[in-house]
């Protein structure tokens, strides 16, 4: 996690100096991430802290927008298997399921429609 973080800061910033893209962008991209991490802090660990270091990374390598579409898609299927689990009874409400997982098919899904070309 701590490498990956590394290396997607050095991807935007050289995104940034290299490009004609803004400093704003490379800011926006650590919103997301950032807001996680004060949320792990605010609920003493409920949310994980590497939640949000990987949404930091997902922001710096996919930009601010993908990185939200990444999180949408992924919170859209923790709570679908949520749900059916629930449903299911195979967990209890305070069971504990891991979200990385699902900002990884967020991450892929988004990555694949736009090299794709497509637009979601």
């Amino acid at each position: 996690l701590a490498a990956g973080a590394i290396f997607s800061g050095f991807w935007a910033m050289g995104e940034v100096l290299l490009t004609d893209q803004l400093w704003t962008a490379f800011i926006l991209g650590l919103i997301p991430g950032t807001a996680v991490l004060l949320l792990a802090k605010a609920t003493r660990g409920q949310v994980g802290c590497g939640d949000g270091w990987e949404i930091m990374i997902m922001g710096n390598l996919l930009g601010w927008v993908d990185c939200l579409l990444g999180l949408g898609i992924a919170l859209l299927g923790i709570f679908l298997i949520s749900a059916v689990l629930l449903l299911l009874r195979k967990v209890k409400g305070n069971s504990r399921i891991p979200f990385v997982p699902f900002l990884c098919m967020g991450t892929m899904i988004v990555t694949v429609f736009r090299l794709a070309g497509a637009s979601i």
